[in-house]
C-alpha cells in the first residue's frame, strides 16, 4: 500500500508526456545502460549487475522529464565464521533491487558535444532478498520503498542520433540490522550508457 501514491504519480506523468504536442514528440529520447563486477572478499564471492532502461522527453530549452527502470542482481556466496567460535558456515545471499523512477532533468549548459546536467526526481524500489545458511532455514525478505533521488550527469553527442552518458545518482534507501528496525540511508551509483534520439 505504500507504494501506491508514487505509482499514480508515475502514471500521471506518463499520460503528460504521452498527451504533449506533436513538436515535442521529436524530442524523446531512449537510453539504455548497465555494469557488471565480479570480486572476492576472504572467505566469500561477490557478484552483482544492474540494467536500466529509460525514456525521456525536452521540455523546452533546459529542462527533460525521464522515467527510469533499473533491475539490480547480486549475490553473496561462500564461508561466514560464527561469532565468538572457530566454526564456519555456507551461506548464500541472493538480492534483486527493482526500481521506477520519475526525473526533472535541468540542462546547465545546451554544448554542441558536451551537455552537463543535474536532475531530482522520486524513486520506487522493491527489494527481494532470499538468504540461505547451513542448519538453517532459508529466509526470504520482500519490502517496498519510495523516497527521493538525485544526481548530476554528462551526455557527450556521438553523432546525430547517439549520444554517450555517464550519471551520477544517489537516492534513498533503507538499511536493517537484526532484530532492529529499519533505518533510513543514502544509496549511490555511477552508470554509463547510449542515449538515443528518435
Amino acid at each position: 500500500m505504500k507504494a501506491s501514491h508514487p505509482n499514480i504519480l508515475f502514471l500521471a506523468i506518463l499520460m503528460s508526456i504521452i498527451s504533449v504536442s506533436n513538436q515535442g514528440l521529436a524530442a524523446v529520447k531512449v537510453s539504455l545502460s548497465g555494469s557488471r563486477s565480479e570480486s572476492n572478499a576472504g572467505y566469500q564471492k561477490i557478484q552483482s549487475g544492474a540494467a536500466s532502461a529509460g525514456l525521456s522527453m525536452d521540455l523546452g530549452e533546459y529542462f527533460m522529464v525521464g522515467y527510469t527502470h533499473r533491475q539490480e542482481l547480486s549475490s553473496t556466496v561462500g564461508y561466514q565464521q560464527l561469532e565468538g567460535t572457530n566454526t564456519f558456515v555456507y551461506s548464500k545471499t541472493l538480492s534483486h533491487v527493482t526500481t521506477n523512477a520519475v526525473d526533472l532533468t535541468l540542462i546547465l549548459y545546451g554544448g554542441d558535444i558536451v551537455t552537463p546536467f543535474v536532475f531530482a526526481g522520486l524513486a520506487v524500489k522493491h527489494y527481494m532478498i532470499d538468504t540461505t545458511q547451513d542448519g538453517q532455514e532459508p529466509q526470504h525478505v520482500s519490502m517496498p520503498h519510495y523516497g527521493p533521488q538525485g544526481g548530476a550527469g554528462l551526455s557527450v553527442r556521438l553523432n546525430q542520433k547517439f549520444s554517450f552518458k555517464l550519471t551520477y545518482t544517489l537516492t534513498d534507501g533503507i538499511k536493517q540490522l537484526p532484530g532492529q528496525s529499519p533505518e533510513q540511508t543514502v544509496d549511490t551509483y555511477t552508470q554509463m550508457g547510449i542515449t538515443y534520439a528518435l
